[in-house]
């Protein structure tokens, strides 16, 4: 099937699982996610304006760099003096990555040989200015003699001839030429002169367009012939976005259509947390979203600030597999961690003890691995219910336990069927469990009495033990592979798909709701990460945000804070990251282009045709190489 196929596909499958639910009911479609719509994610960002700054001049580049603004503060290292015309001038230094405006000065070759040529074409003004002035009075007085000759012959006196009146006219005519000449080399040496400042000129290197510098080519103190590009500027205010559709969808594609563009943009993490001796297994935020606490293969639980201070070391006998904090609505401020000795410890995180307030044993099991405390049920789940009176763990005695936290009582005990690995309160009286070999997600209604499984939802690939529920308890998270299924509770209703890309690349690790519902973060099989839209909010599944560490991480286990500001990730390679979450107004900006052409030949080895959208990028957040994905509402087929 041809890569992009699944574009489609996926589109009119999450509308689909929107309308038809196990009990048969009907259920309106998202408004964004219409049967017409075409869904082309991977499209590429490139620039459609871009400029190579040549020199004008065979020379040597004096600097790259750029004029000093009024008043604009520079660190030193940054700054360039250089000697013009015999006055010293500084200059900020330009490298990749700077902004700069149509005509800005980006370059300067040495430009002392054109310097000395339009001094002396000054120079040359000058006298012949001086002589112009020189002849025009010449002439001046020659007309005046002239005209005394022409005076005196009239008078008859005999004091002139008609000979020296035709001599002082002569004199005169000739006086006048002379003035007419050298008015032209006035003329001429004004239009060396501007000749001379013109190749003065040309020595600055300046941009033609507005954007960002990309490459520097040269280096200052390098010989340049002419016409060789000194720097690259790109101009990013408006970009071009190319894809590649089916070719069975082309006939519902023509050129003005507007396209909604869903970016993805990489991310670094804000704070890297570093202190634990193993993997990362479990991470949570307390309820007022200040502290994160972390807990390691090492049998130890960290506990950080959110600038990344360390500020306890919680110890434990044995691996610690899961914790979970008090719920904002709780009273107290507590940890709840589960260990592989099967023992549940409660934490109390504004004070100062090394010991826990409560310890509560799970239970045990014949048979456990190797290292993980034979007999005893190793706990890989736990969580507070939402007024943090009560607890649940889970564990793989195929068990789960709910707790009275302040007595460590158990209220309800339930056989799920298979090993626990993520299980968390809907409200307060219902628990949605995850297992492993059974591959299940399942719902369960707690009562005095005991436990009711009202459903029981199989058929996942399980490659996800985390699965997080939304907040408001309507959808629970299901792993197919590489999609993610929104099952709408109680009744299992799939009311969205969250598909991968490359289509292929299963997800793994955990998938997790935002605390507003609008996002999810999940992890790649390969351990990429990424944010996506939510479907439960009515746009199209698109990543909005790829979570990319500086380096390798191999993430393990994540937690939003309750605020939505931030999200923890822990790795296998003993390390928690903290980055920031896009808030609602970031994710509700809509961004549209244009679709400018769309190639009627299909590519026989891909069975795909080219398309071209423009995209206005005013604030140049949106960079080329980077990837974004298309929603086109496509022509009825």
């Amino acid at each position: 099937m041809p890569r992009r196929l699944f574009a489609s596909i996926g589109a009119l499958t999450a509308v689909a699982g929107a309308v038809l639910c196990g009990t048969g009911e009907f259920r309106a479609a998202p408004p964004q996610c219409r049967p017409t719509s075409i869904v082309l994610p991977g499209c590429r960002l490139t620039v459609m304006e871009k400029q190579d700054v040549p020199s004008q001049r065979d020379g040597v580049i004096l600097f790259i760099g750029t004029e000093l603004e009024a008043g604009q503060t520079v660190p030193a290292e940054q700054i360039v003096t250089v000697r013009l015309g015999g006055e010293e001038k500084r200059f900020r230094r330009l490298q990749e990555g700077d902004v700069v405006q149509p005509g800005q000065l980006v370059g300067y070759l040495d430009d002392q040989y054109s310097r000395d040529e339009w001094a002396i074409k000054q120079a040359r003004l000058a006298g012949s200015r001086a002589d112009l002035e020189a002849a025009m009075k010449s002439a001046e007085e020659s007309k005046n003699r002239y005209d005394t000759q022409v005076w005196l012959r009239k008078e008859g006196r005999g004091a002139t001839s008609e000979e020296d009146v035709r001599t002082a006219r002569l004199t005169w005519d000739r006086a006048t030429f002379e003035a007419l000449s050298k008015r032209q080399s006035v003329a001429l040496a004004e239009r060396e002169l501007s000749q001379a400042e013109t190749v003065l000129r040309m020595h600055q290197l300046r941009a033609g367009t507005a954007g960002v510098i990309k490459t520097v080519y040269r280096k200052p103190g390098e010989a340049i012939h002419s016409l060789d590009p000194v720097v690259q500027i790109h101009h990013l205010a408006r970009l071009r976005i190319e894809g590649a559709v089916d070719g069975h969808l082309v006939s519902r594609l023509r050129p003005g259509m507007r396209a909604f563009v869903e970016p993805c943009q990489a991310i670094g993490p804000r704070q890297t947390l570093v202190g634990h001796l193993d993997e990362v297994s479990a991470v949570a935020v307390t309820k007022d979203s200040t502290r994160i606490v972390s807990a390691g293969l090492d049998s130890s639980v960290r506990v950080w600030d959110r600038t990344g201070k360390p500020l306890r070391v919680l110890p434990h006998p044995a691996k610690v597999l899961a914790v979970a904090c008090s719920p904002t609505g709780a009273s107290g401020n507590l940890a709840l961690t589960g260990a592989a000795d099967g023992i549940a410890r409660v934490w109390d995180l504004d004070g100062n003890a090394v010991a826990p307030v409560r310890e509560i044993s799970h239970g045990s099991v014949k048979g456990s691995e190797p290292g993980w405390n034979n007999g005893s049920a190793a706990i890989a789940g736990v969580a507070f219910s939402p007024d943090g009176k009560r607890c649940a763990t889970g564990g793989e005695d195929w068990k789960v336990r709910v707790w009275d936290v302040s007595t460590g009582a158990m209220r309800q005990e339930f056989a799920v069927g298979s090993a626990v690995t993520s299980l968390q309160f809907r409200n307060g009286t219902q628990i949605v469990v995850a297992t492993s070999q059974t591959s299940t997600v399942q719902l369960w209604t707690l009562a005095d009495t005991g436990a009711t499984r009202d459903a029981s939802f199989s058929g996942r690939s399980g490659a996800v033990p985390h699965l997080g529920i939304s907040a408001d308890g309507r959808h629970v998270l299901y792993d197919q592979g590489s999609t993610l299924q929104l099952l709408g509770l109680p009744e299992g209703c799939t009311e969205g798909t969250v598909q991968n890309t490359p289509r292929g690349n299963s997800f793994g690790h955990f998938a997790l709701f935002a605390p507003d519902g609008r996002s999810i973060l999940a992890a790649g099989g390969d351990g990429a990460m990424h944010l996506w839209r939510s479907p439960a909010t009515g746009a199209a599944a698109t990543q909005v945000r790829h979570l990319m560490p500086a380096d390798a991480m191999a993430p393990t286990c994540a937690a939003f804070s309750p605020d939505g500001t931030f999200v923890a990730v822990g790795g296998r390679d003993r390390r928690v990251r903290l980055w920031p979450v896009p808030s609602a107004q970031e994710l509700e900006v809509q961004r549209t282009a244009v679709l400018t052409f769309v190639d009627r030949a299909v590519e026989s080895s891909t069975h795909e045709a080219r398309i071209w959208a423009e995209l206005a990028n005013p604030d140049g957040r949106l960079l080329p190489g980077t990837t974004v994905t298309l929603v086109l509402d496509g022509e009825e087929p």
